[in-house]
């Protein structure tokens, strides 16, 4: 199963940065449960499309680089993100060490910060030939 948190990749400077967005609708089956009555997008989600976008913009470089998440660092949570509201993802490199990359990540909701983290992940050579490409990839390569 792959996870759809990320809607569309609107801009992306390989190995630079990229900016995606996702809107959860209020049918998603997340909100069952978080919070029943106070339907609130989980903290880990909003993490998780973070670490996308962050992935994306070093998988822009080559398609076929496997990205692997591996550290999470300074999270904070600024606001909740409800049902409906678009969030746009913005990751950025900020520097590059060794085989690490280390992103300055958020999500934002008209403009606010909801959510912010260093990512940290590494491509760390392995290449993924034969595996289909994800979604996003595929539609971004389509342009």
């Amino acid at each position: 199963m792959r996870w759809q948190l990320v809607d569309k990749i609107l801009e992306c400077d390989a190995g630079k940065s990229a900016v995606g967005v996702k809107t959860f609708s209020p049918d998603d089956e997340i909100f069952l449960d978080h919070f029943p009555g106070y339907p609130r997008v989980p903290g880990v989600l909003l993490i998780e499309m973070m670490a996308t976008v962050s992935g994306f913009a070093l998988r822009a470089t080559d398609p076929n680089l496997a990205i692997i998440f591996c550290m999470i660092k300074g999270a904070k949570f600024s606001r909740f993100v409800k049902p409906g509201e678009p969030c746009t993802i913005r990751s950025r490199v900020e520097s590059y060490v060794g085989s690490l990359a280390i992103f300055d990540a958020s999500v934002e909701v008209d403009g606010v910060t909801a959510a912010s983290a260093k990512i940290v992940s590494t491509t760390d050579g392995i290449r993924v030939e034969n595996d289909p490409l994800d979604r996003l990839t595929a539609d971004w390569l389509k342009k």
